[in-house]
């Protein structure tokens, strides 16, 4: 499969391996970029289509606890690249397809931008297909954050693909 081009999969839309994940079965749900109609959205772990995935849930928040959130998400966020080799305790996850511009063909390309909320309400955010892929599979193996019965401790790490670049992962810190 070139890349960029998409392919269906049981109503789900399946990216080349250079962007994101795109499996979504019955032993592993994950978190997938999903083309209706020309459209794109977030497919929650619960199925659910939406342009964006939270695992807190909203309506349990106040109006002001709402808009806090709302700049959790929009601006407070530290990058995750200036924080390798460091930690957090992760709760909650939020994350969004966005548009961007491609620096090297300066072509529109979608990427996941994901934002991570620890234990202590502080964010931290990235747009990474590689750390989306290794996220998915987190919430695959020990499922959707509000089942979490603590928060979970990871590592924020850069490895080296096999084209040689950099990737942004993560590994669990038990």
């Amino acid at each position: 499969m070139k890349k960029n081009e998409l392919e269906k999969t049981e109503g789900l839309v399946m990216v080349g391996e250079d962007d994101t994940v795109l499996v979504n079965n019955e032993t592993a749900p994950v978190i997938t970029m999903v083309t209706d109609d020309g459209q794109k959205y977030v497919t929650a772990l619960n199925g659910a289509r939406q342009v964006s995935y939270s695992s807190i849930d909203k309506s349990k928040m106040t109006f002001e606890e709402k808009a806090k959130y709302f700049n959790l998400i929009n601006g407070e966020a530290k990058a995750i690249k200036d924080l390798v080799n460091t930690g957090i305790n992760l709760k909650d996850i939020y994350m969004e397809v966005v548009t961007v511009v491609d620096l090297q063909t300066g072509e529109p390309k979608e990427l996941p931008r994901i934002v991570l909320i620890d234990d202590k309400g502080e964010a931290y955010t990235c747009s990474s297909p590689t750390f989306l892929k290794k996220l998915a599979q987190l919430v695959a193996e020990v499922g959707q954050p509000s089942t979490w019965s603590t928060a979970i401790p990871i590592m924020f790490k850069n490895v080296k693909t096999n084209k040689g670049y950099n990737a942004l992962v993560f590994q669990t810190n038990f």
